[in-house]
């Protein structure tokens, strides 16, 4: 199944951010500087929109947006600059859907995916000023029930190690993508997730800790996380517009439609709703707001004269930790703005990081090919299919069921996710996801010692035990 991988698929929407300064050492990236570029996208675009005048650094831009749409094949895009307090662009390129003719404007609505996570970590600042938790408070002080599969991490995990990624577990996003699990189920589940290295070792993405970080809200102030970034963050803000949920997107409104590569062609798809993994990826917004957003980063947790964060939490959320580089789109035309106010040369950015993309991409044909050499032709089944119909079924996943219908078997996980599968060699079959979304699996039957089907394995997501309904055949 093809979970949600960042850097190398065209996403609904992203958005960098660039704090840039001239000194000694050159361009220094830090959220304590003067200028943020905002950048979200709908990844055969049309022109800009009509500008007004620009700022000279910022001359120019609007062509190599165009450019960067277009050799990206990227529908629309949207770009703010903040500056001193004040927002000097704004402004939407390109159209919300391939094939329309609606634009993108400033107020135009993406997901901002995995930027709700900055989101998460500034209401945990807001409770750190109230006192109602500490940074290095152990998770399991605030969450009754929290377990890992070690009890030493459950016991030493502390909120600054759910926002800063050291868990020591992978990502087990197949928790939470096209499940049934809400928010407190994808936690009671996680203690089935192996860790993948030790705990504080290494940075590892992880959403499902940044669910728990949201979880941490309703915990101690009895609001769900929801409400309290609607009032806490949006409402002083006047981010009017922004939301926590597909659920809440206007119908037939200023709307990015989200788009991805299938077979090297672009195609929308449908949004998806991620609100049980909410904290760590759900906020919808438009560029014009999450400009207001960086104008209190910009003013060290003050906006339009009132704070909403201490100025201590602010530089704590701003304490290096680690990390990953960001999105490469936006992220070529946030250094394109940071060249420009600088007055560095300005570097192809674009052309860049559209390199590190194809490269990603040709990564994934070389593991495409490598699996195709390794299919075996000629060879069959051990049984008839009906044999292996059936449920099967994994502590942390739940279950899978297995049918005969008409000839061929089909595969169901939870009441999204339906694969056709076809024999692929021995009691290997290859699982097309219906959702294409989703890809494709090579799924495995085993057999015991007894000669009887005893699970599946399922790359990914781990080996999945035949009930003992079904464990006869």
């Amino acid at each position: 199944m093809r979970l949600p991988r960042e850097p190398r698929k065209v996403p609904c929407a992203g958005l960098e951010l660039s704090w840039v300064r001239r000194s000694a050492g050159g361009v220094l990236m830090s959220v304590r500087r003067s200028l943020v570029v905002a950048t979200l996208f709908a990844g055969s675009p049309l022109a800009a929109q009509r500008p007004a005048a620009l700022p000279r650094p910022l001359r120019g831009l609007d062509a190599y947006v165009t450019a960067a749409l277009r050799v990206w094949d990227v529908p629309g895009l949207a770009v703010a600059v903040v500056k001193d307090d004040s927002v000097v662009l704004a402004r939407g390129f390109g159209v919300r859907r391939m094939g329309d003719t609606a634009r993108v404007t400033e107020r135009t609505l993406f997901a901002i995916a995995s930027c709700t996570k900055a989101f998460t970590a500034a209401a945990l600042a807001m409770l750190v000023d109230s006192g109602k938790i500490a940074w290095d408070d152990p998770v399991s002080k605030h969450l009754t029930g929290f377990q890992l599969s070690d009890p030493y991490v459950t016991r030493e995990l502390t909120l600054r190690d759910l926002l800063t990624h050291r868990s020591g577990l992978a990502r087990g996003d197949g928790l939470w993508w096209a499940t049934p699990y809400d928010r407190a189920e994808i936690l009671r589940r996680v203690r089935y997730l192996q860790p993948s290295w030790s705990f504080r070792s290494r940075y590892g993405y992880q959403n499902i800790m940044f669910l728990a970080a949201g979880q941490i809200v309703p915990a101690v102030t009895g609001q769900t996380w929801d409400d309290f970034v609607r009032r806490r963050i949006f409402t002083p803000l006047g981010m009017t517009a922004s939301n926590t949920s597909v659920a809440q997107l206007p119908p037939g409104g200023d709307v990015a439609t989200p788009h991805e590569h299938f077979s090297g062609k672009l195609r929308a798809i449908a949004w998806r709703n991620v609100d049980n993994v909410g904290p760590a990826g759900s906020i919808n917004s438009n560029v014009i707001e999450m400009a207001q957003w960086v104008r209190l980063q910009l003013g060290n947790g003050v906006y339009r004269g009132q704070r909403l964060v201490s100025e201590a939490a602010v530089k704590e959320m701003r304490s290096p930790q680690g990390g990953e580089a960001g999105r490469l789109l936006t992220a070529a035309v946030a250094l394109r703005v940071v060249d420009s106010y600088v007055g560095v040369p300005v570097g192809d950015w674009s052309a860049d990081f559209l390199q590190v993309y194809r490269n990603g991409l040709a990564r994934d044909s070389v593991d495409q090919a490598k699996q195709d050499s390794a299919h075996v032709a000629g060879t069959k089944p051990s049984f008839d299919l009906p044999r292996y119909a059936g449920t099967y079924r994994n502590e942390m996943y739940g279950d899978v069921t297995v049918k005969a219908d008409s000839g061929r078997l089909v595969l169901g996980f939870g009441p999204f996710l339906v694969a056709d599968l076809a024999h692929w060699h021995f009691d290997t079959f290859k699982a097309t996801w219906r959702d294409p979304e989703a890809g494709s699996d090579l799924v495995t039957f085993a057999l015991n010692a007894d000669g009887k089907i005893d699970h599946l394995t399922w790359p990914g997501q781990g080996d999945f035990a035949r009930v003992a309904a079904d464990s006869t055949k």
